[in-house]
């Protein structure tokens, strides 16, 4: 017959004989058939060196425990915990061990379940979500480590996350709030981290505090860990000698090995090594998901191709899924060769990644392609197709199935750009010049190539000068929004092509506000050339040249001189970006 008292009193002594060995711990709080609710003590932990007492001075912690003795077999490692105790520990207690003892057929085993504040909580959430009310919660143990210092090290882990569950804090996780990200904290001496993180990890959310304006932790979740894998670096090489960067994971759990390499690991290589066989691989796996630009899915299939390619013909099953697989690389490689160079002509960099592509974007992309060979007729024979490709503009002007990027030397050489005079007399003008909005967003645009531009056409008459001027102002508006300074480099130089052909007025002014742009002050000389001009006959003259004076009396004064439609058609220029701190 049982003896529950015996079984009680065997339990406890075997913690306490665990821990024996130990000279830095304190088991002798935990008491024989304790009376008190809820726990049977605690394990103190202490900080001691040499031969030096116990003592509150050098006490690090005190970790409740609750021990529990069986003479019934437990399996998987799991063991039942009465709901009541539970509900005890989340009200009374900030976490502690749970230990159970067996003593099945006469052979010992002790587990252990650390129960953080965490735990408890997600434990207790799951019984109240149940249907049925249960007075028990079969719970997952894990048996000790050999050696019990590990133990401690455990129970150091679960102190400091005590620490950072306390109920105040626990309590944050039911309110909804900002989360900068999700991070998992464990405290271990590296010597035991694999036993640390085996026993249960806690993950939390980072939130910034708007009081104190510093990150706070607040528990988001617990977590158990499936597997642990060693991993090696390395270099791994193909029959040429090019080699690239590797890393070999083997699993604890399994012994399968995964050789990854490629970027962003896109090559995978998986094996489990046979332990009692002449043959030194069980099975090979190999996974190729193609991961980066189209230059880097290039290199990576070409790579694994070198290096799995071998002049084995196929004599068996296996050699014709090997001669398959080979095959259908060799057609991706094709693939992505082909795309590749369709890029080149397009003048599409091919730093393009395809994962970044929406669905619509894929299709233009692939309508391009078609119409580049014949395999798809646009109506009418001349076109200007815009698209937008993962976040970056492309104009394309289109004849039969001629393509040519806007932005590429190529268009001026096919095509010309003319504006009539008010005789109507046609004038070649910079044909670089007809995009002006986002040209930050293409990455074709470059200052060099709208300068060139310039090289066969005129600028000299000033309607043409003035017709460039308003280029400029556009550029200005662009530089505003984008804050991109080689859009307004670009508004300096065009300028100064022009300028002696503008109005003087207007040339002082826009000179004055690109320079203003450029430092953030005007200098002595474009000081002195801006104050004749308060006194111009033209209310939006004077009005920009007290904005680059920084006069905000009369600044504010013209600008409520002006009527409603003027003010509406000053905000479209590119002084009021700089008039509006003045007047707001």
């Amino acid at each position: 017959m049982v003896n529950p008292k015996k079984t009680e009193e065997q339990a406890v002594n075997a913690i306490k004989f665990y821990f024996d060995a130990v000279d830095f711990v304190d088991t002798s709080k935990i008491a024989i058939n304790d009376k008190e609710p809820g726990l049977d003590g605690v394990i103190d932990v202490y900080s001691v060196k040499d031969s030096e007492q116990f003592s509150k001075s050098n006490l690090k912690f005190s970790m409740p425990v609750q021990v529990k003795g069986t003479t019934k077999k437990i399996t998987n490692n799991k063991h039942f915990v009465q709901v009541v105790d539970l509900s005890f520990y989340q009200k009374h207690s900030n976490g502690l061990v749970y230990f159970v003892v067996s003593t099945f057929n006469h052979e010992r085993r002790i587990l252990f379940r650390k129960l953080a504040p965490l735990d408890i909580k997600e434990i207790l959430e799951k019984i109240q979500l149940g249907k049925e009310t249960q007075k028990a919660k079969t719970l997952s143990f894990t048996m000790v480590p050999n050696d019990p210092k590990a133990l401690i090290n455990i129970f150091n882990d679960l102190h400091a996350q005590q620490e950072r569950q306390s109920r105040n804090i626990l309590d944050l996780s039911e309110i909804e709030c900002p989360t900068e990200e999700i991070v998992a904290k464990v405290t271990s001496r590296p010597k035991y981290l694999e036993d640390t993180i085996s026993s249960g990890v806690y993950f939390y959310r980072k939130s910034l505090d708007s009081v104190t304006g510093k990150n706070i932790l607040i528990p988001y979740s617990s977590g158990k860990v499936a597997d642990i894998f060693e991993l090696e670096s390395g270099v791994i090489s193909d029959r040429h000698g090019n080699s690239l960067t590797s890393k070999i994971y083997t699993s604890k759990k399994t012994g399968q090995k995964e050789l990854l390499f490629g970027y962003k690991d896109s090559i995978k290589i998986s094996w489990t090594p046979k332990q009692k066989s002449n043959v030194l691989l069980e099975k090979v796996q190999i996974h190729f998901t193609p991961r980066g630009d189209f230059s880097q899915r290039l290199a990576d299939v070409n790579f694994l191709l070198e290096y799995l390619r071998t002049p084995t013909k196929p004599t068996s099953k296996e050699f014709e899924k090997w001669n398959s697989f080979i095959d259908a690389l060799t057609q991706q490689e094709a693939r992505l060769r082909a795309i590749i160079e369709d890029l080149k002509v397009l003048n599409i960099p091919i730093s393009l990644n395809p994962d970044d592509l929406t669905n619509d974007e894929i299709k233009n992309l692939n309508n391009l392609q078609r119409v580049l060979h014949n395999e798809l007729f646009v109506k009418p024979l001349d076109q200007h197709v815009n698209i937008t490709l993962a976040g970056k503009k492309y104009d394309f002007f289109i004849h039969k199935n001629r393509i040519i990027n806007y932005f590429t030397p190529e268009f001026s050489k096919h095509y010309i750009m003319q504006i009539d005079d008010e005789k109507g007399d046609p004038t070649i003008i910079n044909p670089y010049i007809s995009i002006y909005e986002n040209l930050e967003q293409y990455p074709n645009f470059s200052i060099d190539l709208v300068i060139k531009g310039f090289e066969d056409t005129l600028y000299d008459n000033p309607e043409i000068a003035n017709y460039y001027n308003q280029y400029v102002l556009t550029l200005l508006l662009d530089f505003d929004r984008s804050g991109e300074a080689k859009i307004l480099f670009l508004a300096d130089i065009i300028l100064k092509k022009i300028e002696n052909n503008l109005p003087k007025e207007i040339a002082t002014i826009n000179s004055a506000q690109i320079k203003k742009r450029l430092s953030g002050t005007l200098g002595l000389s474009a000081l002195k050339s801006l104050i004749p001009l308060t006194d111009s006959k033209d209310q939006l003259i004077q009005f920009a040249s007290f904005v680059l004076l920084e006069q905000k009396e009369e600044v504010l004064k013209k600008w409520h001189n002006l009527s409603p439609d003027q003010q509406t058609k000053m905000k479209e220029w590119p002084i009021f970006y700089l008039a509006a701190p003045m007047i707001s």
